[in-house]
């Protein structure tokens, strides 16, 4: 090729980490910004044109980066993708609440056939460490857990992502309040740690962490999936759910003496997922709620795997008051807190 396109300014986007007193864990990506803005008037356009915005995006490849944590300097080489991980050995103090710590990044070289001219590309990442009294932690779904998704019907999904900004999505009725009275725990001020996970690709993190804040959802980690890999799950034919169960279990290794609730739903695996994980890890898991949609198939799919393998202590809940009402039979959650949703249901 005799000429080469000159990239537009490049960014690094990091998405929220979490660490231990011994480990930290940072994804993020160098790519293109393309200045995807989201507002409040949205119009199909714009929806439309951040959509592109987001799935078209260019990567920058195998590019060096550093981050600089509490006085030391750590160094890894982004993927072919533009991906990067830092999976780093820390010795931090846990505080008494939750903090948010900065992580600085910067890109330190990029590979000549990328094109890029710019030499200054940094930004700030942020690693969730829990409270040193928390008394277990959250790991829940997005889609059709938190997020009204409709996963099971394909139309709709793609219409809820492609068609609508984060400000016209709406959020399960009660969640984010059921969601902040199992932060909050059984004494009402354990401040829990939670974490987000979903199969939705990674293209939408900005997206998600948009729609969690715009709907009051208790801050933590959002961990999505590298769209390569969900290419060859189509081109395989085959529904894999690695990604999950990794990132599940990479929680349970680096906070061992915490155990943990689970929230999904049916419209995937989730059940089997965390029946798997429970199995391995007996004690660490407290509770696991499962939330029910309207979808026939999906019902009946989910009845036949109970009966078949003889499980009755997964809690299949309809709504956002039967799951609080669970958390507090399971001593999780203040009674006040229940009374809470109750009201914000208009439940009896």
């Amino acid at each position: 090729m005799l000429f080469r396109k000159k990239r537009e300014k490049i960014m690094i986007m990091p998405y929220r980490g979490y660490a231990s007193d011994k480990r930290l864990i940072l994804r993020g990506r160098v790519l293109e910004d393309e200045v995807v803005s989201i507002r409040e008037e949205e119009n199909l356009f714009h929806s439309l044109r951040n959509a592109y915005k987001r799935f078209e995006s260019d990567e920058i490849p195998l590019a060096g980066l550093v981050a600089q944590y509490n006085g030391r300097t750590y160094q890894v080489t982004a993927n072919k993708e533009g991906y990067f991980l830092f999976d780093i050995d820390i010795d931090e103090q846990l505080k008494d609440g939750e903090s948010w710590n900065k992580i600085q990044l910067k890109v330190t070289t990029i590979p000549a056939h990328s094109n890029v001219v710019e030499q200054n590309i940094t930004a700030t990442g942020e690693v969730m460490l829990p409270a040193k009294g928390a008394s277990f932690g959250i790991i829940s779904d997005i889609d059709d857990t938190v997020l009204k998704t409709d996963v099971s019907h394909r139309l709709k999904l793609l219409r809820n992502t492609l068609l609508k900004s984060p400000f016209q999505r709406l959020p399960l009725p009660g969640v984010a309040n059921w969601l902040k009275a199992l932060k909050a725990g059984k004494s009402g001020q354990d401040d829990n740690p939670i974490f987000y996970i979903s199969k939705s690709p990674r293209n939408l993190y900005d997206y998600l962490a948009h729609f969690l804040a715009l709907n009051n959802c208790p801050k933590g980690p959002i961990l999505l999936r590298d769209i390569g890999w969900i290419r060859n799950d189509i081109r395989s034919k085959k529904n894999h759910h690695g990604h999950k169960k990794e990132e599940i279990i990479s929680i349970l290794e680096t906070y061992p003496h915490l155990p943990f609730v689970f929230l999904g739903d049916i419209a995937g695996k989730d059940p089997e997922i965390y029946n798997s994980i429970r199995t391995s890890y007996k004690e660490r898991v407290l509770a696991i709620f499962i939330r029910d949609i309207a979808h026939k198939k999906k019902q009946k799919l989910y009845r036949t795997w109970i009966n078949s393998n003889g499980i009755d202590d997964i809690h299949l809940i309809r709504d956002s008051v039967s799951g609080a009402k669970y958390s507090l039979h399971h001593g999780l959650i203040t009674p006040s807190a229940y009374r809470e949703i109750q009201e914000v249901l208009h439940h009896p």
